[in-house]
């Protein structure tokens, strides 16, 4: 097999990846449990971290976080949880912080025991 063969392979292998946000969860409500929001994605690509830091060049690096999310961030049908509508929300009107920490999330490549391999 090619070197560049093994390298699309790789990327292939490394499927969809998941991280439970509940911050952004289902409350509690009577007997039924808090449930936290499941947020899935597929690895970036380099043509979607060109993309994005294009944005944090033009409008700063926190606006990349948010651009990052909506560009990212799938249910569990594999539908976008977020549109270009949601950018000024996502900006102004939710937590910064775990919105940096599920973006930083989403752009770190998975590790060994993420894939669950020995």
């Amino acid at each position: 097999m090619a070197v560049l063969d093994r390298a699309k392979a790789h990327f292939t292998d490394l499927g969809v990846q998941h991280l439970e946000v509940p911050e952004w969860g289902e409350p509690a409500s009577g007997e039924t449990p808090a449930k936290p929001l499941l947020i899935y994605w597929k690895p970036i690509t380099l043509a979607e971290k060109q993309q994005l830091h294009n944005v944090a060049e033009r409008d700063g690096y926190l606006a990349r976080l948010a651009d990052a999310l909506i560009l990212k961030a799938l249910d569990a049908e594999g539908k976008k949880l977020f549109t270009i509508e949601d950018k000024f929300t996502l900006r102004h009107g939710v937590d910064p912080d775990v919105l940096a920490y599920v973006v930083t999330r989403m752009m770190a490549s998975p590790g060994v025991k993420e894939l669950g391999k020995p």
